[in-house]
């Protein structure tokens, strides 16, 4: 069975800086709870205002110059 839980966040705005600080405790929290007896990942996703949608499961998608740079 898969359990999926989402923390959505809309009709906000953030600074670069204050998403990759909680991108940083979401990704820590993660790391401390994982066991061999479960498996479980983490995906940050940024959904963008032209309803493209990137995901990417490490904080690489927050990389200067990348994606969250580009697009709004």
């Amino acid at each position: 069975m898969r359990e999926t839980t989402k923390l959505i966040i809309k009709n906000k705005i953030f600074s670069k800086k204050n998403i990759e600080d909680v991108g940083n405790i979401f990704l820590n929290e993660f790391k401390n709870s994982c066991t061999r007896k479960h498996s479980a990942k983490i995906v940050f996703t940024i959904n963008c205002s032209d309803n493209t949608i990137y995901e990417s499961d490490s904080l690489s998608i927050f990389d200067n110059g990348g994606i969250i740079d580009i697009k709004k």
